[in-house]
């Protein structure tokens, strides 16, 4: 909250009307104090936005008087420059390396493209930008909101959810992508009611084509991004951000947001623009994502080097590595709840109630660590059972004989009272908080301790799961921890990167419930019993979360167990003492380990050394088909095809990866019934969601697929696949037709 920069004046903190009272809170951090409320060289001011979108500062809440009074459109202007900046610090604007240039999918030609994407990857980007366009974006439902791209869905479901919170509006909005230029033709709106977002445009060629072909009304077609020579016209829809800098003669400073317009041909007869003439290589942008065509893009090949080793390791450590090795057979981790921001989660009730000692001890050298040169005479929980099990061990084994509990807090003999409220200022506290994500309750309850008097606490946490490397060290700073890792405050047991789904995306268990009930529309009451019944006894599956049927496996059941040397842990699972004789490792263990490295891998370059920077992350690349080569255990491809975001599995654009792709896809729908095809089912239903969802499956071109499923066929290999493979296989040609 401070800065050395001298331009830097005033610090504005913006919050939805309906929780101002978060600014009380705020005020009340003896931080904010130190370094807002007591630094007299920069001041603080207040902003709800209301249920018209309208920004108002709460006045009474100035720290100074003597400040410039903002008009509303002034105000609104630099809540757009605001955007503006996070548009240029994503590096949402990417440029061809030399000698290429791209062709966009509308046809023109440009040196660069942009990638909205990349703006609205962090949900505080895309609430933000939803709080200044909020009063701009078409009222009125049932509704439904299109995208051109996935990649900025997440700005779609920020908008809907500021107005369902600020207007208490009951509109039944529903949200969807069109595909961009390859869906014009099966886009269907309803007139008036519809609303159609264009993520960026350097010419609002595709907002005029869709308003021309009278797929979208132009009052209800936004156009997100827009760097053009010229303004756009009315035939082109509104416009929500425009970036272009038109200052013929520009003086541009550091603080400057707006883009400098970019050259732009159209080409002429035989493809060919003027950047064509001089030699310049094209590179085809991709229709849906706004990225490189997969032929020219990098085709990832997930490899244990894309988890960075730690500093002074041998070459087998890796960063996160210890959260496998001590928790593998533990059976603490498991299914997350559908519709949870990640796919697995750890119980560290599990941990403490099944006496798991790797675990226990791992936790006891945490308190430990946390109350060295500290003397605690107090323990305390966040409010649940994760965090109250860490407590327990902590307490035990950092409290003097005699300790008492009072709901979440553990007491020395000495302490008098029941609650924090009844600590003394010489009583010394640690903070147990079993899992974390974003840290949000750990603050909540970090707020609350700074009212009360003025005892010491430190934290104690039992697993941290942060989105990127960056974000323990930005957890840290924000709740006030010391430099110095010596002095910490913040003691953490297991540390595993995981990157939460995009806003509002569903879970692939979530899609594939909606594809079940799909496919049971399909089938005949009186002659498809038994394909009813698999598809009714897959869903009992979904709905239970057990660790062990997370996966289906093509010849019925759950898939085939992991191989002994599974590559992504140091050791052998199968002559492991801490698995026994009757223990193997649980599909969410596997998957929980695919995900963590899936998650390294799209930070940085793949070679554990070069990283990406901690604003953004590496968007718009393709899984090598090979991938799937590597690692041909059947649960790691189930896991990996689960775990793969928007993009990653497609491979229309591409005839080579398609084609190496088609070919794995027959070798495994081939040899369904055999143990190593056992990820048949999964590979099946990947396709089925590639078609039917845009944002998440295995997808290939139509006529790729007819072709293979129409070989399968008349090979008669269709015919011996379980029930509930041809439900699926049904589906799938229903939605081919």
């Amino acid at each position: 909250m401070t800065t050395e920069r001298s331009d830097v004046s005033e610090l504005w903190f913006v919050v939805p009307g309906d929780i101002t009272s978060a600014f009380d809170d705020l005020r009340s951090y003896q931080d904010f104090r130190d370094r807002v409320v007591e630094n007299d060289r920069v001041r603080s001011r207040y902003f709800a936005v209301a249920s018209d979108g309208e920004w108002r500062e709460l006045v009474a809440l100035r720290s100074d008087a003597n400040v410039i009074e903002v008009d509303p459109a002034r105000l609104r202007a630099l809540a757009t420059s605001a955007v503006h900046q996070i548009f240029r610090d994503t590096a949402a604007v990417s440029r061809a390396s030399a000698g290429t240039h791209f062709a966009h999918p509308g046809g023109a030609h440009t040196e660069y493209f942009i990638r909205a994407s990349q703006v609205f990857a962090r949900a505080q980007h895309a609430l933000f930008a939803a709080a200044v366009v909020i009063a701009t974006c078409p009222r009125g439902g049932p509704a439904t909101w299109w995208a051109d791209t996935a990649g900025i869905l997440p700005l779609l479901y920020a908008v809907r959810e500021l107005r369902q919170r600020l207007e208490q509006s009951t509109d039944e909005i529903s949200i969807d992508s069109f595909g961009g230029w390859d869906g014009i033709s099966g886009l269907r709106t309803n007139p008036g009611l519809d609303v159609v977002f264009i993520s960026s445009t350097t010419s609002g060629g595709l907002a005029r084509e869709l308003i021309r072909d009278r797929r979208s009304d132009a009052a209800r077609t936004l156009n997100v991004f827009v760097i053009s020579q010229t303004s756009l016209k009315a035939d082109s829809g509104s416009v929500l951000f425009d970036l272009t800098d038109r200052d013929e003669l520009p003086v541009r400073s550091i603080r400057n947001t707006a883009v400098a317009p970019f050259l732009t041909f159209r080409p002429g007869a035989g493809g060919r623009c003027d950047f064509c003439e001089r030699g310049s290589g094209v590179i085809e942008l991709e229709g849906d994502a706004f990225f490189p065509r997969t032929s020219e893009m990098e085709l990832r090949v997930l490899k244990l080097t894309d988890r960075p080793r730690e500093a002074g390791a041998t070459s087998r450590r890796f960063r996160g590595e210890e959260y496998f090795e001590d928790l593998a057979g533990s059976g603490a981790i498991q299914p997350a709840a559908l519709g949870k921001t990640y796919d697995t989660e750890l119980s560290i009730r599990h941990l403490v109630d099944s006496n798991h000692l790797a675990s226990l001890e791992r936790l006891r050298e945490i308190g430990a660590q946390a109350n060295e040169g500290f003397g605690a005479t107090a323990v305390l929980a966040l409010p649940d059972d994760s965090s109250r099990a860490l407590a327990e061990v902590v307490a035990r084994h950092t409290l003097p004989e005699g300790s008492r509990r009072s709901g979440d807090l553990w007491l020395s003999p000495g302490c008098a009272g029941e609650s924090p409220q009844d600590l003394l200022s010489t009583d010394r506290v640690l903070l147990c908080a079993g899992v974390l994500s974003s840290g949000r309750m750990l603050h909540v309850k970090n707020r609350e301790l700074r009212r009360l008097a003025g005892f010491e606490w430190r934290f104690v946490v039992g697993a941290l799961h942060p989105e990127s490397p960056q974000a323990r060290d930005i957890l840290g700073r924000t709740l006030g921890v010391q430099s110095s890792a010596s002095t910490s405050r913040l003691s953490v047991g297991w540390q595993v990167t995981r990157e939460p789904r995009i806003l509002g995306s569903d879970d692939s268990w979530s899609v594939e419930l909606g594809l079940l009930s799909e496919a049971a529309e399909l089938c005949n009451p009186v002659t498809d019993l038994d394909l009813l019944e698999s598809l009714g006894d897959r869903r009992v599956d979904i709905q239970a979360r057990h660790a062990d049927s997370m996966f289906a496996g093509s010849r019925g059941g759950s898939i085939v167990d992991v191989g002994p040397m599974f590559a992504l842990w140091p050791f052998d699972w199968n002559s492991d003492r801490r698995f026994g004789t009757d223990l193997k490792p649980s599909q969410a263990e596997i998957h929980a380990t695919v995900a963590h490295l899936m998650a390294e891998s799209r930070l940085g370059s793949g070679d554990g050394t070069s990283r990406a920077p901690a604003s953004f992350r590496l968007h718009g690349f393709a899984l090598h088909p090979a991938v799937f080569d590597r690692f041909n255990d059947p649960m790691i491809q189930a896991s990996i095809l689960r775990g793969a975001r928007a993009g990653e599995l497609d491979f229309r654009s591409s005839a080579i990866a398609s084609r190496a792709m088609v070919s794995l896809l027959e070798h495994v729908l081939r040899h369904a019934r055999d143990p190593g095809g056992d990820a048949a089912y999964e590979f099946l239903l990947s396709a089925t969601a590639g078609v039917s969802h845009r944002t998440v499956g295995l997808r290939l071109s139509d006529g790729t697929l007819r072709g293979l499923l129409g070989r399968l066929e008349r090979d008669g290999e269709t015919s011996k696949w379980p029930p509930l493979m041809l439900a699926m296989l049904r589906l799938l040609q229903q939605r081919l037709t």
